[in-house]
């Protein structure tokens, strides 16, 4: 996308990629990584700059900040980031060798497990300076990325747009299962110059738990909205996930 010409202080184009849930954006992490060769030889390996976002609230349930909610009451796979994407999730990344912040975040990693959740005032100014640091670690990470691939929620986060970012593509995939609001958080917080929508609204439609939502519109999806309109449809006729049956 940025032609190999990219440097430091030029706007980065990137692509985002949103799904409705981690494991709809994990399998395409997953199908990125193998089909591009990512773990390949330099000459083999066709794969962008990837990076993985996963919430905060995952986040500090792996690394615990005392005062931060986690998701201990929730199944393993809802509350941890995937351990198959953690060379490239953006909150291991930070704490690899190749960021300049890891030696002082692997510190503050060390005190915060070592006080149980229980900080006292003095702590509140440390907590601060960490959240501080974090924030610099990411800027020194998503300032190379070339895809971002995050739920449409977290793509609410403002992190993920730092300064000298052009979002040249939101894709939202599954969008027929997302509700229109949750579409709209990565559509209207990239500002992107090109957003497409993929999804078959035939098949699994947004879960609203609530009747009077429902009854009111919320159960239709901007995907299937914008179906009604034949000039904004394309019809897919490879399924590249599937492999070939002989």
């Amino acid at each position: 996308m940025n032609n190999g010409t990219w440097r430091a202080g030029m706007p980065q184009k990137r692509v985002l990629y949103c799904g409705p849930s981690n494991k709809s954006v994990d399998v395409v992490a997953t199908f990125i990584k193998d089909k591009l060769k990512f773990y390949g030889p330099p000459r083999m390996n066709i794969c962008p700059k990837i990076v993985r976002v996963y919430s905060e609230t995952i986040e500090a349930n792996e690394f615990p900040v005392p005062g931060k909610p986690t998701l201990k009451n929730q199944r393993a796979s809802d509350s941890e980031s995937n351990r198959e994407h953690r060379d490239i999730a953006l909150h291991h990344r930070i704490r690899e060798v190749d960021n300049p912040y890891k030696k002082k975040i692997l510190e503050y990693d060390r005190y915060f497990k070592s006080l149980n959740g229980q900080a006292t005032v003095q702590d509140e100014r440390k907590i601060k300076d960490y959240r501080q640091l974090i924030r610099k670690a990411e800027r020194f990470i998503l300032q190379y990325a070339e895809v971002i691939l995050c739920t449409c929620s977290a793509a609410g986060s403002e992190r993920i747009y730092i300064d000298k970012t052009v979002v040249e593509q939101c894709i939202v995939d599954e969008c027929g299962m997302c509700t229109e609001p949750e579409s709209l958080i990565p559509i209207v917080k990239s500002k992107a110059n090109q957003v497409v929508l993929i999804g078959d609204h035939k098949q699994l439609k947004p879960v609203i738990l609530c009747k009077a939502a429902e009854q009111l519109g919320m159960g239709r999806s901007m995907f299937e909205r914008y179906s009604q309109n034949e000039d904004y449809i394309t019809v897919l006729t490879t399924q590249y996930r599937m492999e070939y049956s002989f």
